[in-house]
């Protein structure tokens, strides 16, 4: 056995609950598609439905070929830093000193602990790109229901009595007991210093639970981010100054890049391969001739399923090889500007809206191609979004998606920015 038993608990998390920590069936079976073809095995030897048996038979299955989890860290790694991010980007500088002590730095491999406070888990440069990932111990909470078959007869005996003491025994019988029980896990947070673009990017999660069994506070996200700014001034040598510079950035947004402007060209990009489709937006409107006069709506689009809109968009680029034209033959999606009510109609502007990201990639080597047509070898990502331009951030709840998609939404992004 050449992993550790850190590896195995990560290995049964993702592969046995059902909350954020876990993968999407789409992804376990691409993991074990990778496996098989990374070791040159069958599908008869790894089927990839061996994802819906239990987590013990896939674990007992998956360590005779990545016995030491290798491939299953690799995964583990783009679904951390992938997942359910809150993402700001604000315009930072390097100095020229900062970039001579950072080029004298070495590389941190990716580290899978489990801390107990933000720690740098990875310190990675290339190039014109600093990327400095953290990450710091939580918990994942499950309701679980326990029924008389789960224990011995003289155990459930004692349940019931006890059980039903604490209720004055107001009852006469214990049916089943339902408990909510807390996995010790991790939250992971990756910045980004662009020293072409000059930018500072920030992606946390904070949909995470504490020790106390409560989900983190905005209090606390405040407290996150100012204990990963003095990590990160620590990792990079940064002087007092300027990780102070960093922290109120965080706190103003007076840097940040997510203008109107950008707000209103992401809400209609339509390009080639990659196509945004908003779902609900938040309308406001103030009356400039009467000061104390101001409304608020939220337009939600009919039919704005996910799986429908990628089945659709999966048939179109098919046969026409570009995502030009998509929304001229699917009408129904073409929210990018809704009706509005009449009163709102006069200096109304979206502030908020709720979105898909849709791309079309090609496929890697390791991912199996089913497509054909102007499809074939490509493959389907898929974002989901929120945008305030208000709070200055993007909201992303998928709980998978790809480096490439992130990075074809992220570079939009800094061109609009310009």
């Amino acid at each position: 056995m050449n992993h550790s038993e850190n590896d195995k608990k990560l290995f049964y998390e993702v592969f046995s609950s059902k909350g954020k920590n876990s993968w999407t069936i789409a992804y376990k079976k691409q993991y074990i598609y990778f496996v098989q073809q990374s070791v040159d095995i069958s599908n008869k030897k790894l089927a990839e439905n061996i994802v819906n048996e239990d987590t013990s038979k896939i674990f007992e299955e998956i360590i005779k070929y990545d016995s030491d989890l290798k491939l299953f860290k690799q995964f583990l790694k783009s679904h951390e830093i992938y997942a359910r991010k809150s993402i700001e980007i604000h315009k930072f500088e390097m100095t020229h000193d900062e970039k001579a002590v950072i080029n004298s730095l070495e590389n941190i491999p990716y580290d899978y602990k489990i801390p107990d406070g933000w720690t740098p888990i990875e310190f990675f440069k290339s190039g014109e790109e600093i990327i400095i990932t953290l990450a710091k111990g939580a918990f994942h909470a499950a309701n679980v229901t326990f029924d008389e078959n789960k224990f011995d007869a003289d155990m459930w005996k004692q349940l019931t009595n006890n059980v039903l003491n604490l209720t004055d025994n107001k009852y006469s019988t214990l049916r089943s007991i339902k408990t909510e029980l807390m996995e010790e896990t991790r939250v992971i947070s990756k910045v980004k210093f662009d020293l072409l673009a000059n930018t500072l990017e920030v992606g946390m999660d904070y949909s995470y639970i504490q020790n106390d069994g409560k989900k983190a506070s905005k209090i606390q996200h405040e407290g996150d981010k100012e204990t990963i700014t003095k990590e990160i001034g620590k990792i990079l040598c940064l002087s007092d100054e300027r990780i102070e510079l960093i922290q109120n950035n965080f706190e103003t947004q007076e840097n940040s890049i997510f203008t109107k402007n950008v707000f209103n060209k992401l809400l209609d990009l339509k390009k080639d391969d990659l196509i945004i489709v908003p779902t609900k937006h938040h309308f406001y409107r103030e009356d400039t001739t009467v000061d104390e006069y101001s409304e608020k709506a939220i337009i939600s689009q009919d039919k704005q399923k996910l799986s429908d809109i990628e089945k659709k968009v999966k048939e179109y680029y098919s046969k026409n090889g570009t995502l030009i034209g998509f929304f001229e033959e699917y009408q129904e999606h073409n929210t990018s500007k809704p009706e509005i009510t009449e009163r709102l109609k006069k200096n109304a502007e979206t502030t908020k809206f709720h979105a898909y990201a849709i791309l079309i990639r090609n496929i890697s080597e390791f991912e199996k191609d089913l497509n054909e047509d102007k499809m074939k070898g490509k493959m389907i990502d898929s974002i989901t979004f929120d945008f305030d331009v208000n709070d200055k951030k993007i909201e992303i709840t998928n709980n998978n998606y790809t480096k490439e998609i992130y990075e074809a939404l992220i570079s939009k992004i800094l061109e609009f920015s310009e």
